[in-house]
C-alpha cells in the first residue's frame, strides 16, 4: 500500500543539483495534533515489526521510485510548449528550476514523514501478526533477494504499465455486484432524502400550446412555395492565443514481449502475494468512519479554509454535516453496508489484479528472485503478510495517524512553493495571456449604416 502511495506522491521529482545551493525557506509552523489513545502493543512484537517494516519499505525503494518512476511525469511537465514560450522566453528555465526546487522539498518531506509512516505500519503489523511471523518476515526482507524484491516492488507500481494492475475490465459479474451494493445503499437511505412535492395537477381550463418534438415531422409548405432556407452558420471567430490547446504528448511505444518462463514464474508468485484472502478481509468501515468524523478541526490549525464561527471548534463530522443534518446517519448506514458487501465483492477483482501485477513482476524480477519470493509467501509468515496487503488502508488507527500527519504535509507543500518562488525570482514574469477577442459585428453594422446615411445625404 505504501509503495503505491509513495510512487504517486513522488511524481514531482527529478535531479536536485541546482536547487541544493538555494537556502531553504523556513516552513510555517504546523499545528500540533492532540494526543490520541493508541491500542496497546506488545513491546517485543513492536520492536520486531519495526525491523520488518524498515526492511519491507527501505530507503532505497523510495529513492529509486522517486528517480525511476517519475521520469515520464517530469518529461511531460518540462517538455517544450511553444504557446507558453511565446509569452515567456524563460519558460524552459522556469520549468527546470521549478522541478529541481520541488524535488528537493519532496525528498525533505519523505525524510520527515516516512519514518512516522513506518511506525504506524509497525504498530499495525504488531497487532495483526505473531512474533514468530514478524521475525521470519524480517529475516526474509533483510536477505539480498528480499531487498531486491522490496526495492523492485516500489518501482513497478510507478511503471507506466502499472495501470493495468488497477484497471479491471468491465466484468459483468463485478458490475452487477457493485450495482447491487448501490441499490442496497439507496434503499436503506431513502428515508433520509428530502421528498419532492408532488407536481400540481393540470386544470381542465388551462390551455397548453402544442410544441412539436424534435423528432416530429412538420407539415410541408404549400404548393409553389419554396421551403425556408436554413440559417447561415455563425461567423467563425478567431481563436485567442490562450485558447489554443497544446499538442498532445506522443504515444508511448509498445512494451516488449515478456519472456514466457518469467511470466509463468511471476504468475505463480502473484497468486501467493495477492491471494483472494487479501481481498476478502473484514472491513471495519463503521469504526473507521466514526474515527475520522471525531477528529477535531483544530488538528489542522489554520491550514483549512474554514469560515469563522463555531465550526472551528467542532469535529470533521460537524463540518461535513453543516449542510445536511442527515449526513452522519446516511454515511454510517452506507459504511455498514459496504463493510458487509465489499469482502464478498472485491475478490472478483483479484484475478484481474493478479494478471496485471504478474506482467509487472515478469518485467522487473528474475526467475530466481520470483522463486525466492514465492517460497517466502508460501510460508506461514508470508501468508500473514499477504493476508494484510490491503488491511492497513482501512485500519482506523493507521488511517487516523496518516490524517494527523496532514498539517505537516501541508507545511511541507507550503515550503515547496516558497522554494519555487525563491528559485525563479530572478526570472522576469511571463507576459499575461491576451484577452479574448470580442464580436465586432455590431460595430461593423453600425459603420455600414452610417455610410448609407452619408450617401443618402
Amino acid at each position: 500500500m505504501i509503495r503505491k502511495m509513495m510512487g504517486a506522491a513522488a511524481m514531482v521529482a527529478t535531479t536536485v543539483s541546482a536547487a541544493e545551493a538555494i537556502q531553504p525557506p523556513q516552513p510555517p509552523a504546523a499545528a500540533q495534533a492532540p494526543a490520541l489513545p493508541a491500542s496497546p502493543v506488545d513491546p517485543a512484537r513492536l520492536a520486531a515489526a519495526q525491523r520488518m517494516v524498515a526492511a519491507m519499505w527501505p530507503d532505497a525503494g523510495f529513492e529509486e521510485a522517486m528517480g525511476a518512476g517519475l521520469r515520464d511525469g517530469v518529461a511531460e511537465y518540462t517538455r517544450p510548449d511553444p504557446h507558453a514560450e511565446q509569452r515567456d522566453p524563460h519558460h524552459a528555465e522556469r520549468m527546470r528550476l521549478t522541478v529541481e526546487a520541488t524535488t528537493l522539498e519532496s525528498r525533505r518531506m519523505l525524510g520527515v514523514l516516512v519514518p512516522e509512516i513506518r511506525t504506524l505500519a509497525a504498530r499495525y503489523y504488531a497487532r495483526s501478526m505473531s512474533l514468530a511471523e514478524i521475525e521470519e518476515a524480517a529475516r526474509f526482507y533483510a536477505t539480498p533477494a528480499g531487498q531486491r524484491f522490496a526495492v523492485g516492488s516500489f518501482v513497478i507500481f510507478a511503471d507506466p504499465a502499472a495501470a493495468r494492475a488497477f484497471s479491471p475490465p468491465n466484468d459483468p459479474a463485478l458490475m452487477a455486484a457493485f450495482g447491487r451494493i448501490g441499490t442496497r445503499i439507496d434503499t436503506a437511505t431513502a428515508h433520509l432524502r428530502p421528498q419532492r412535492p408532488p407536481a400540481p395537477a393540470a386544470s381542465d381550463e388551462e390551455e397548453f400550446e402544442a410544441v412539436p418534438l424534435p423528432d416530429e415531422t412538420l407539415p410541408p409548405p404549400p404548393m409553389g412555395v419554396a421551403p425556408p432556407a436554413p440559417p447561415p452558420p455563425p461567423p467563425r471567430m478567431p481563436v485567442a492565443e490562450h485558447e489554443i490547446a497544446p499538442p498532445a504528448p506522443p504515444t508511448p511505444p509498445p512494451l516488449p514481449p515478456v519472456d514466457p518462463a518469467r511470466l509463468a514464474a511471476a504468475r505463480s508468485a502473484a497468486a501467493l502475494i495477492w491471494p483472494d484472502e487479501a481481498f476478502s478481509q473484514p472491513l471495519p468501515l463503521p469504526r473507521l468512519l466514526a474515527t475520522v468524523l471525531a477528529i477535531p478541526l483544530s488538528t489542522f490549525g489554520d491550514m483549512l479554509p474554514l469560515p469563522p464561527g463555531p465550526d472551528r471548534n467542532g469535529t470533521v463530522g460537524d463540518f461535513l454535516g453543516r449542510t445536511d443534518p442527515n449526513f452522519r446517519e446516511g454515511a454510517t448506514i452506507a459504511a455498514g453496508i459496504l463493510s458487509e458487501e465489499l469482502p464478498r465483492t472485491l475478490p472478483l477483482i483479484a484475478p484481474h489484479f493478479r494478471t496485471g501485477v504478474a506482467e509487472l513482476y515478469a518485467r522487473r524480477f528474475s526467475e530466481a528472485d520470483l522463486a525466492d519470493a514465492s517460497r517466502f509467501y508460501a510460508s506461514p509468515a508470508g501468508r500473514a503478510v499477504a493476508r494484510n496487503s490491503f488491511s492497513p488502508m482501512v485500519d482506523p488507527e493507521f488511517v487516523q495517524g496518516l490524517i494527523l500527519l496532514a498539517p505537516r504535509l501541508i507545511a511541507q507543500g507550503t515550503a515547496a512553493m516558497a522554494r519555487v518562488r525563491q528559485a525563479t525570482a530572478h526570472l522576469p514574469p511571463p507576459r499575461p495571456a491576451p484577452a479574448p477577442k470580442h464580436d465586432d459585428h455590431d460595430e461593423d453594422d453600425h459603420d455600414h449604416d452610417s455610410d448609407d446615411q452619408d450617401r443618402q445625404d
